[in-house]
């Protein structure tokens, strides 16, 4: 039975954990170089940021490229993710007109580094047309991969990956399987979310185990975690009725989202994956439309031991989008619905991500409305908690400039898309983030970097950061935002005239 929102969160205000006081590092372009030139046109988001267990200064950056051409981006750091070099990814044999888009990464404990991707069809759609899996293997920390090799045929996308701590060789796949895809969307039938695992390093993988029901004819957007004694996790959503995302019924074109609502739910599995049970954590309102290719991805996170698990999307609540946390502490068994800040403060937040630091403590990244009275702008800021979920910290600002959301991929169309996730690391004494910035484009121009910045956990006072690529103060200012149902509206009117 699905949890309305509700009365789960009234009355769920944030406190102020005292043993917070975290240092705020400058925020920077994870590529200076091209952030700071006016007249490259690309826009990249949706990272996943890991580090190398036997070496965790050695970090490696995968994200998206929404244009001028769609592909992927790859990055390694050997100095804690100060700076970055970019790494070519190999195609797969007989590769596609476009070789890879929507990578994800995962270290294995013993420092092999998994890299997964989606390939998309040669058709003059090939920008909606996914073909096909794949998997890339570096044991050098990302400086050399091999070929990629064959996950999933036809029409398997939205691909996400995890290894398993507790056996190098171990690699769960998850992705949503359709049986047809349509120029615009998912065509209505049986397109299961499934997991598949290899026991040799990506070499071959088992027959792929669906993870959602029959019953749950519209899933989209999973994630994968692998908790305590190989025990895979999935989070994913339910979209219920909701054709309009699901099937492309918007043609990709600005308004309103869906007027329904979604289910969150997660399936953990005690035995490999072979076998799946689901809990369905509650139903959320959406905020915005997006593609089948791009839809807004919940976020998971597992604690050393494997007992607490969490889990957070975002809700339109009471006309205010907010981030919604779910906190296990049963082995995602029965969860918890907690509100991130304070709805009275009438403040949109959106697209967070989660990471637990070894020591127990929770961290959030997402994005809030900055002080435009329009609610346009927004910047990343993060909170935390030391219960566990039960409450978190007031929003520590990470990016000190605020900067249009309709600046990014999409803008020209009205239908602003900042990417389908954030990411971060969380050690004991440190937190470093990383999300889509487009404070560099102007509005329409749908230009998009990536920027990073890193939070050090000692008794000093947060640091002012750089507001722009390069110089300037903190950006200040009272918060008056509106709900994201009357941005969309407005933009969807302003596309249309």
């Amino acid at each position: 039975m699905l949890i309305g929102l509700g009365a789960v969160l009234a009355g769920a205000t944030p406190r102020l954990p005292a043993t917070f006081r975290p240092t705020v590092s400058p925020d920077r372009a994870v590529d200076p170089e091209r952030a700071r030139d006016a007249l490259d046109p690309t826009a990249e988001s949706s990272p996943t940021l890991v580090a190398d267990p036997t070496r965790p200064d050695r970090q490696v950056l995968v994200n998206r490229v929404d244009r001028p051409r769609t592909g992927c981006a790859v990055r390694r750091s050997s100095n804690g993710g100060l700076t970055w070099a970019s790494v070519d990814l190999p195609p797969p044999v007989g590769s596609f007109a476009v070789a890879c888009f929507a990578p994800d990464a995962s270290f294995a404990a013993d420092g092999a580094l998994y890299v997964a991707f989606t390939s998309l069809g040669s058709a003059p759609s090939a920008s909606v047309t996914p073909a096909a899996t794949w998997l890339a293997v570096s044991y050098d920390g990302a400086a050399t991969f091999t070929a990629p090799r064959l996950i999933a045929g036809p029409r398997s996308f939205q691909l996400r990956i995890a290894a398993d701590a507790t056996a190098p060789r171990t690699v769960y796949a998850t992705w949503l399987q359709a049986a047809a895809t349509t120029s615009s969307g998912i065509a209505d039938g049986q397109n299961p979310i499934v997991v598949s695992r290899s026991d040799d390093a990506g070499a071959s993988w088992s027959t792929p185990v669906a993870v959602s029901p029959p019953a749950r004819t519209r899933v989209v957007a999973p994630s994968i975690v692998v908790a305590a004694r190989s025990s895979p996790v999935v989070a994913y959503l339910d979209v219920g009725d909701d054709r309009l995302d699901y099937s492309g019924a918007h043609g990709g074109r600005a308004g309103d989202p869906y007027l329904g609502t979604w289910s969150v739910v997660v399936a953990r599995s005690s035995d490999g994956g072979r076998r799946w049970k689901e809990t369905a954590l509650g139903d959320v309102h959406p905020v915005q439309r997006f593609s089948q290719l791009r839809p807004p991805t919940p976020t998971l996170a597992v604690d050393r031991a494997g007992r607490r698990a969490f889990v957070a999307t975002t809700s339109a609540e009471s006309n205010v989008s907010q981030v919604v946390t779910w906190s296990s502490h049963d082995g995602a068994t029965t969860f918890d619905a907690r509100l991130l800040g304070d709805a009275s403060r009438e403040r949109n937040q959106f697209l967070p991500a989660l990471a637990v630091a070894p020591g127990g403590r929770l961290d959030v990244v997402y994005y809030e409305a900055g002080a435009d009275p329009t609610g346009d702008t927004v910047r990343a800021l993060m909170r935390s908690s030391n219960d566990h979920g039960r409450s978190f910290s007031r929003g520590v600002p990470l990016s000190h400039a605020e900067f249009d959301r309709f600046g990014g991929f999409g803008s020209a169309e009205g239908l602003a898309d900042l990417g389908s996730r954030t990411s971060l690391l969380s050690t004991a004494r440190r937190t470093l983030a990383v999300w889509g910035d487009a404070r560099a484009s102007a509005p329409g121009e749908g230009r998009e970097d990536l920027a990073t910045a890193a939070v050090s956990w000692n008794d000093a006072t947060p640091a002012r950061a750089a507001a722009r690529w390069g110089g300037g103060g903190l950006a200040t200012g009272g918060v008056l935002a509106i709900g994201l149902r009357r941005i969309q509206r407005r933009r969807g009117r302003a596309a249309q005239n």
